[in-house]
Protein backbone atom coordinates (compact mmCIF):
# COMPACT_ATOMS: atom_id res chain seq x y z
CA UNK A 1 0.00 0.00 0.00
CA UNK A 2 1.30 3.46 -0.88
CA UNK A 3 2.27 5.85 1.89
CA UNK A 4 -0.34 8.38 0.73
CA UNK A 5 -3.04 5.70 0.78
CA UNK A 6 -2.12 4.83 4.37
CA UNK A 7 -2.24 8.55 5.26
CA UNK A 8 -5.68 8.81 3.69
CA UNK A 9 -6.93 5.88 5.74
CA UNK A 10 -5.74 7.46 8.97
CA UNK A 11 -7.41 10.74 8.02
CA UNK A 12 -10.70 9.06 6.95
CA UNK A 13 -10.18 10.05 3.30
CA UNK A 14 -11.09 7.89 0.33
CA UNK A 15 -8.11 5.71 -0.58
CA UNK A 16 -6.99 6.14 -4.16
CA UNK A 17 -4.00 4.75 -6.00
CA UNK A 18 -1.71 6.99 -8.01
CA UNK A 19 1.49 6.53 -9.90
CA UNK A 20 4.79 7.90 -8.63
CA UNK A 21 4.69 10.82 -11.09
CA UNK A 22 1.19 12.02 -10.19
CA UNK A 23 0.56 14.70 -7.61
CA UNK A 24 -2.42 13.48 -5.60
CA UNK A 25 -5.45 15.75 -5.34
CA UNK A 26 -7.12 16.51 -2.04
CA UNK A 27 -10.33 14.59 -1.34
CA UNK A 28 -12.46 17.69 -1.93
CA UNK A 29 -10.98 17.98 -5.45
CA UNK A 30 -9.38 21.35 -4.73
CA UNK A 31 -5.64 21.88 -4.53
CA UNK A 32 -3.11 19.27 -3.62
CA UNK A 33 -3.28 16.61 -0.97
CA UNK A 34 -2.34 17.51 2.61
CA UNK A 35 1.42 17.77 2.98
CA UNK A 36 1.93 18.12 -0.78
CA UNK A 37 1.60 21.90 -1.10
CA UNK A 38 4.24 23.55 -3.27
CA UNK A 39 6.46 25.95 -1.36
CA UNK A 40 6.62 29.04 -3.58
CA UNK A 41 9.04 31.01 -1.40
CA UNK A 42 11.99 29.21 -3.01
CA UNK A 43 10.90 29.93 -6.61
CA UNK A 44 13.00 33.13 -7.09
CA UNK A 45 16.08 31.35 -5.76
CA UNK A 46 15.51 28.40 -8.09
CA UNK A 47 15.00 30.70 -11.10
CA UNK A 48 18.16 32.67 -10.28
CA UNK A 49 20.16 29.45 -9.86
CA UNK A 50 18.92 28.20 -13.23
CA UNK A 51 19.80 31.48 -14.94
CA UNK A 52 23.26 31.66 -13.38
CA UNK A 53 24.02 28.01 -14.08
CA UNK A 54 23.16 28.14 -17.77
CA UNK A 55 26.56 28.16 -19.43
CA UNK A 56 25.90 28.96 -23.06
CA UNK A 57 28.61 29.99 -25.47
CA UNK A 58 28.08 33.60 -26.51
CA UNK A 59 29.87 36.44 -28.14
CA UNK A 60 31.40 39.12 -25.94
CA UNK A 61 28.61 41.40 -24.75
CA UNK A 62 29.11 44.98 -23.69
CA UNK A 63 27.71 44.96 -20.15
CA UNK A 64 28.64 48.52 -19.31
CA UNK A 65 25.92 50.66 -17.82
CA UNK A 66 24.99 53.92 -19.56
CA UNK A 67 23.94 56.96 -17.53
CA UNK A 68 20.33 56.16 -18.49
CA UNK A 69 20.73 52.60 -17.18
CA UNK A 70 22.21 53.89 -13.93
CA UNK A 71 19.33 56.36 -13.50
CA UNK A 72 16.84 53.53 -14.06
CA UNK A 73 18.65 51.40 -11.46
CA UNK A 74 18.47 54.25 -8.92
CA UNK A 75 14.77 54.72 -9.69
CA UNK A 76 14.21 50.98 -9.32
CA UNK A 77 15.97 50.89 -5.95
CA UNK A 78 14.06 53.97 -4.78
CA UNK A 79 10.72 52.44 -5.78
CA UNK A 80 11.65 49.22 -3.97
CA UNK A 81 12.51 51.16 -0.79
CA UNK A 82 9.19 53.05 -1.08
CA UNK A 83 7.32 49.77 -1.52
CA UNK A 84 9.08 48.22 1.50
CA UNK A 85 8.40 51.26 3.69
CA UNK A 86 4.72 51.56 2.74
CA UNK A 87 4.27 47.80 3.13
CA UNK A 88 5.63 47.92 6.68
CA UNK A 89 3.48 50.93 7.60
CA UNK A 90 0.35 49.40 6.07
CA UNK A 91 0.93 46.17 8.01
CA UNK A 92 1.02 48.19 11.24
CA UNK A 93 -2.72 48.83 10.79
CA UNK A 94 -4.86 46.04 12.30
CA UNK A 95 -6.76 44.12 9.64
CA UNK A 96 -4.24 44.71 6.84
CA UNK A 97 -2.27 41.78 5.45
CA UNK A 98 0.36 41.12 2.80
CA UNK A 99 -0.73 39.58 -0.50
CA UNK A 100 2.73 38.31 -1.43
CA UNK A 101 2.65 34.51 -0.96
CA UNK A 102 6.41 34.41 -0.35
CA UNK A 103 6.20 36.79 2.62
CA UNK A 104 2.99 35.42 4.08
CA UNK A 105 0.11 37.37 5.54
CA UNK A 106 1.85 39.15 8.41
CA UNK A 107 5.62 39.38 7.89
CA UNK A 108 7.83 41.28 10.31
CA UNK A 109 9.61 44.46 9.25
CA UNK A 110 12.86 42.50 9.09
CA UNK A 111 11.33 39.93 6.75
CA UNK A 112 9.97 42.66 4.47
CA UNK A 113 13.34 44.43 4.29
CA UNK A 114 15.24 41.17 3.73
CA UNK A 115 12.85 40.10 0.96
CA UNK A 116 12.94 43.48 -0.79
CA UNK A 117 16.75 43.69 -0.56
CA UNK A 118 17.19 40.16 -1.89
CA UNK A 119 14.73 40.68 -4.72
CA UNK A 120 16.43 43.97 -5.66
CA UNK A 121 19.83 42.26 -5.78
CA UNK A 122 18.41 39.56 -8.04
CA UNK A 123 16.85 42.18 -10.33
CA UNK A 124 20.12 44.10 -10.59
CA UNK A 125 22.07 40.88 -11.25
CA UNK A 126 19.68 39.92 -14.03
CA UNK A 127 19.85 43.46 -15.45
CA UNK A 128 23.64 43.25 -15.50
CA UNK A 129 23.67 39.78 -17.07
CA UNK A 130 21.18 40.70 -19.82
CA UNK A 131 21.93 44.25 -20.99
CA UNK A 132 19.52 43.96 -23.91
CA UNK A 133 16.64 43.54 -21.40
CA UNK A 134 17.96 46.01 -18.82
CA UNK A 135 15.78 49.00 -19.68
CA UNK A 136 12.59 46.90 -19.85
CA UNK A 137 13.33 44.99 -16.66
CA UNK A 138 14.31 48.00 -14.57
CA UNK A 139 11.48 50.11 -15.99
CA UNK A 140 8.94 47.36 -15.34
CA UNK A 141 10.08 46.71 -11.78
CA UNK A 142 10.17 50.46 -11.07
CA UNK A 143 6.60 50.82 -12.32
CA UNK A 144 5.36 47.77 -10.42
CA UNK A 145 6.96 48.80 -7.11
CA UNK A 146 5.76 52.40 -7.53
CA UNK A 147 2.18 51.25 -8.05
CA UNK A 148 2.44 48.95 -5.01
CA UNK A 149 3.84 51.80 -2.88
CA UNK A 150 0.98 54.11 -3.88
CA UNK A 151 -1.62 51.42 -3.15
CA UNK A 152 0.02 50.61 0.19
CA UNK A 153 0.09 54.27 1.20
CA UNK A 154 -3.69 54.40 0.89
CA UNK A 155 -4.01 51.67 3.54
CA UNK A 156 -2.64 53.65 6.47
Amino acid sequence: MHLYAMYCETQMYDVQEFSAGDLPVAPDGKGTAPGKELDMKYLPIIILALILSSGCATTKTDRSWSNHDKALAVACCTATVADAYTTMRALDVPGNYENNPILGGHPSDTEVVAYMAASQLVILAIAHAFPQLRKYLLGGVTTMNSVCAVRNSKLY
